[in-house]
């Protein structure tokens, strides 16, 4: 099979010392210069770094890993962009789990809240923001926007779940020795996941899925009506499917949200 990225590693990497958001920020690094490697921008030091639908991502200064990913893609339909998101997710899924286990926690319960959050637990650990550049109906670039709690300890108040490495761990972090460790991982583990197929590269997204065929209460976004319903899987697309008695729905991101 064709693989999503053109390579592997990251030839270009930008340091910041603060950044309102490594997103913008690389995307205005692309936009003065044409790259021709992929490109790691960080910082220690975000001051406005954004999730999904908008909403804020949390980091103290110092204290946590936030950066952004410029990849060349490999001819990928815009409708086949799930894929993409399998393979990073999964990857960063296996570091922290493999962050945890050599700090002395076994058995964590690591998995991927749909689409791309890392949940440790019940407490989400890291966020990842996905952006494609399209050129026809192909994705040319994508920037990988994310932010992983790493020695925080105290967080805001209105954070409803948080958690970082430190707190699992009971351990402090060298944020530059833990970064470079992060992206050498990465290019390996896209390498890994890029060469399987899309069938068996789904199954293994499906096995790390947060509540996965627990019986949990949504709310859908529309009308906020709740109901219980279990995680049973994605359809090829990357709609999450839940499995209502014997009827199985499938909803797209935002049109339904967890109730935890």
């Amino acid at each position: 099979m064709s693989g999503v990225f053109r390579n592997y590693s990251f030839g270009k990497w930008i340091y910041k010392h603060s950044s309102i958001s490594t997103n913008a920020d690389i995307s205005i690094s692309v936009s003065k210069n044409t790259p021709n490697t992929n490109i790691v921008l960080y910082t220690y030091k975000q001051s406005a770094g954004k999730g999904q639908i908008g909403r804020k991502w949390h980091s103290g200064e110092d204290k946590n890993l936030t950066f952004s990913l410029l990849v060349d893609i490999n001819q990928l339909l815009a409708k086949d962009q799930f894929h993409l998101n399998m393979i990073i997710s999964l990857a960063i899924r296996d570091w922290v789990d493999k962050i945890l286990t050599d700090n002395g926690v076994n058995n964590s319960n690591c998995t991927i809240k749909w689409p791309n959050d890392i949940y440790v637990d019940n407490k989400k650990l890291l966020g990842i923001l996905i952006q494609n550049t399209l050129i026809d109906k192909f994705i040319s670039k994508s920037i990988i926007g994310m932010g992983i709690n790493v020695n925080e300890i105290k967080f805001p108040i209105e954070l409803p779940n948080p958690v970082s490495l430190s707190q699992l761990t009971n351990k402090s972090f060298d944020l530059n020795m833990l970064f470079a460790n992060l992206i050498c991982y990465l290019e390996r583990k896209f390498f890994d996941y890029d060469q399987m197929s899309f069938s068996t590269l789904k199954k293994q997204y499906i096995l790390k899925m947060y509540l996965l065929n627990e019986s949990k209460t949504f709310t859908l976004s529309e009308n906020d009506q709740s109901f219980e319903a279990k995680i049973v899987g994605v359809t090829d697309e990357g709609m999450l499917m839940l499995q209502q008695k014997e009827r199985t729905s499938h909803f797209n991101f935002r049109e339904v949200k967890y109730t935890i």
